[in-house]
């Protein structure tokens, strides 16, 4: 329940493409970046679209990844990259899966939260997911700015949405996260976990389903270290040491005001964002058995879609069961922060 409102969510269904080793998909897009100065720019932008905006903006990418991530600790670590599809792609594949469990072949309102750009050239993703599913009577809206925690924000947003509809004409809807790296975004930064590519989605309802939301709170800050394109360790140190700071405080304090605290959530699920992050986490539960760390690409940050691919995992785990209470703590990449209380229902 947000605002007095029930709110539900269904099942989540992720896509996830294949697999790579990081240091071999950090080489290609070395290459590629060298690439691209052996050409002009307007052919350059044409297949790497996002290349024509860095120039525009005089946003550093020839050395980026040297420069931030030299001592190569994340060398072996797998993660999902798209070689030939974008993140709409991914979330389409995942809004299909969702709409052929569920049987439906329409919502009231798409909600596409996204943190990374996609280079497209042609339609918007939102409306290329909405008409790719033949969501024809759907209507469509984007979030992002919210860093990672663009699934909180867009619970937010499509309560609001709700708020302004009488009972009877609540119909589902959809929130689908997806984010793909293109170059030259750098799939590293100073010590956090590498960035790979994934989709997830789900039905937001107004009759029980699969999770009870009972509260979404969402936080930013102002970062005074200015543009992280030219931060030094320095920096980025004072950055990450202010998002860990709020850790000890925000936690039991989101849980006071709903009234709830760490005694009575059964699993706490939170971004896989650095090591750093992840034993401030600890620290505050005081329990390891809280902790939900995933398995699979366990060194490997998914973005907005990150603590909803960890969620899905842990419900096939068998690791949540029915009336739990799961909290989901997303994060980053730099000053945002969202929390978001589920309760199992089925």
């Amino acid at each position: 329940m947000i605002n007095g409102r029930p709110l539900y969510l269904s099942e989540f269904f992720v896509s996830l493409p294949p697999c790579q080793p990081f240091k071999q998909r950090q080489e290609k897009e070395a290459a590629r970046r060298v690439g691209s100065n052996d050409v002009d720019l307007d052919t350059a932008s044409l297949s790497q679209p996002l290349f024509a905006l860095y120039e525009e903006y005089a946003l550093p990418y020839d050395d980026w990844c040297t420069r931030l991530t030299g001592d190569g600790r994340y060398a072996a670590e797998g993660i999902p990259t798209a070689e030939a599809v974008g993140a709409a792609d991914l979330a389409i594949d995942s809004v299909q899966k969702l709409l052929a469990e569920n049987r439906l072949k329409a919502g009231r309102y798409l909600i596409y939260a996204h943190e990374t750009i996609e280079a497209s050239l042609t339609l918007t993703p939102v409306l290329k997911v909405k008409k790719m599913c033949a969501l024809k009577e759907t209507i469509p809206f984007s979030v992002s700015q919210a860093g990672s925690s663009s699934f909180a924000a867009a619970l937010l947003l499509l309560d609001c949405l709700h708020a302004t509809a009488s009972d009877d004409s609540i119909q589902p809807s959809l929130i689908v996260t997806a984010d793909r790296l293109s170059p030259p975004q750098p799939r590293t930064f100073f010590t956090q976990y590498p960035k790979g590519d994934a989709a997830a989605s789900c039905l937001v309802l107004a009759e029980p389903d699969a999770w009870e939301v009972l509260a979404c709170e969402l936080s930013t800050r102002a970062m005074p270290q200015g543009d992280p394109y030219r931060w030094k360790w320095a920096d980025f140190r004072a950055a990450e040491q202010a998002m860990l700071d709020q850790l000890p405080s925000s936690i039991p304090q989101f849980l006071l005001n709903n009234q709830f605290s760490l005694a009575d959530i059964a699993l706490v699920v939170p971004q896989q964002h650095s090591d750093a992050f992840l034993a401030h986490v600890r620290a505050v539960l005081k329990s390891e058995a809280l902790l939900y760390r995933r398995k699979t690409w366990s060194r490997c940050n998914l973005l907005g879609s990150d603590c909803l691919v960890s969620l899905a995992e842990a419900v096939s785990n068998k690791r949540i069961h029915r009336h739990d209470l799961v909290l989901l703590i997303q994060a980053g990449p730099l000053a945002s922060l969202g929390f978001i209380l589920l309760r199992r229902v089925t």
